[in-house]
């Protein structure tokens, strides 16, 4: 049997109207007569009809979320803080993939905007107004929306952002500070990602370009070698067999933009007998690879607060339902937290203390907290880097 709002005014006594007031939250309705009201919703177990009070209002009490590529354990955390802080707040999220055609993206555009969300948070957004009416529509319809990771001048909203080239600099200035000369960096993207802006303007691309900047002031030319590859496990581990059988010796240190590649690669060497970080050191971005438990070392990485992002975007959104304005930029502070994959094992790992980035000395300032550690990481030596040859000997 359905459950009509004329059957719970019914059994409160009360019009339709103050059922949808009291259900609407209104001032307006006394609060004897709303708890009535809400016993009778409980009693009949009535569910009202979001979409056709949307039509009425205009926009719903949901947001929308369009995310790329959600395989990957950082737009996971922001969807998990997004809709931690929608619910906290009475609001509920659709969430749409934005990976593979640009057409799917642009079709998702349309679909939130049909739905009438009340904001829309958009990651790494490749529609433009110029050449996809979705996106034209979006500008002209006033909905309140927030980027995040994109710094595009002709979509006039507000930017969630961290220093990727920072990120880039920072952690290869760490491989440096451990005595790394011959540092490879790989870059990790999802196929679709490539595609959608030119690399040197994408994140990973910006934290590409840091890594370099870092290598050039060391007067260390170029970097020994440089790899792509699919940000999931198997691409790690693509990487890592490449690594081993390029005929080369191993890099004395590794960059690589994505924590999960990197995972990929520890596990290739961890099968090869290579020993991290003595012959070959390895530092990520993301920071959402939870320190192991003894199987393999722990990643040193750039870690970005992910969860807060999500919840930021969505109280940014809610600040503009109230009425305030969405600022141009709004700048988030990523950590560098030092694990034994770069300093070796010991029990200032396991505290994973952070630096901010964006401290001068981050790259150097690690030693700092370790003072006073019964086991005090090692001074920076230089890694002998052996040939690939001697590694497929110990397989």
């Amino acid at each position: 049997m359905v459950v009509r709002m004329a059957d719970v005014a019914s059994r409160a006594g009360v019009s339709a109207q103050t059922v949808s007031r009291v259900l609407r939250q209104s001032p307006r309705v006394a609060p004897v007569t709303a708890a009535r009201v809400l016993t009778a919703v409980r009693e009949l177990g009535y569910h009202g009809n979001e979409a056709a009070g949307a039509l009425k209002r205009g926009q719903t009490r949901t947001f929308g979320l369009l995310l790329p590529f959600l395989g990957m354990p950082f737009w996971a955390e922001v969807a998990y803080g997004a809709e931690e802080m929608a619910y906290a707040h009475g609001h509920t999220l659709l969430l749409c993939n934005s990976s593979g055609p640009i057409r799917k993206e642009a079709d998702n555009l349309a679909l939130l905007l049909g739905h009438r969300v009340a904001g829309i948070v958009y990651a790494t957004p490749r529609c433009r107004p110029y050449e996809h009416p979705e996106c034209a529509s979006l500008l002209a319809s006033g909905i309140p929306v927030v980027l995040i990771s994109a710094d595009l001048d002709d979509l006039p909203y507000c930017h969630i952002h961290t220093d990727d080239r920072r990120a880039g600099y920072v952690a290869v200035r760490h491989l440096l500070d451990r005595g790394c000369a011959r540092i490879a960096l790989v870059s990790a993207s999802d196929a679709a990602a490539v595609e959608r802006t030119p690399v040197d303007e994408a994140a990973v691309g910006r934290r590409l370009a840091g890594a370099r900047r870092a290598i050039e002031e060391a007067s260390l030319g170029a970097p020994a070698a440089e790899y792509a590859a699919p940000c999931t496990m198997e691409g790690g581990y693509a990487v890592g067999e490449m690594l081993l059988d390029g005929g080369h010796p191993l890099p004395e240190g590794i960059f690589v933009t994505n924590d999960i590649v990197a995972v990929g690669i520890l596990e290739v060497f961890r099968g090869a007998g290579v020993s991290v970080p003595e012959e070959c050191a390895i530092v990520a971005h993301d920071g959402l690879y939870p320190a192991p438990s003894g199987r393999m070392p722990a990643l040193s990485t750039i870690a970005l607060p992910s969860k807060d992002m999500g919840r930021a975007c969505i109280d940014l959104l809610l600040g503009a339902q109230r009425g305030e304005a969405l600022p141009e930029a709004y700048s988030f502070e990523a950590e560098l937290i030092v694990g034994s994959s770069t300093i070796g094992f010991g029990a200032h790992v396991e505290r994973r203390r952070g630096t901010p980035i964006s401290d001068p000395q981050a790259w150097s300032r690690w030693r700092e907290p370790l003072a006073g550690d019964p086991d005090p990481p090692s001074v920076p030596r230089v890694f002998a880097g052996r040939s690939t040859s001697s590694v497929h000997e110990r397989r």
